[in-house]
């Protein structure tokens, strides 16, 4: 992942429009182009597709957030 500031005139559907050759030029499957702060572009290469070899992530012990209902803040029930 790269964050790209852009020049004053510039918009992000310009870089959304060079993924396909940033990614042939890259040699990689993908390039996601995406806009979170104006004037600024964060460009997302994937190496591989995902879809095609998945990686099973490791088990991880899963820790829930739980949440009592029908009590206020101090404890006492409603």
């Amino acid at each position: 992942m790269v964050r790209v500031r852009m020049h004053p005139g510039q918009v992000p559907e310009l870089y959304a429009a060079a993924a396909g050759a940033m990614a042939h030029a890259w040699r990689v499957h993908t390039v996601r182009v995406s806009s979170v702060n104006r004037g600024w572009v964060r460009i997302t290469a994937a190496a591989w597709d995902p879809l095609a070899v998945p990686l099973v992530p490791r088990k991880v012990p899963v820790v829930l957030l739980r949440a009592t209902v029908g009590r206020w803040e101090d404890g006492a029930s409603g």
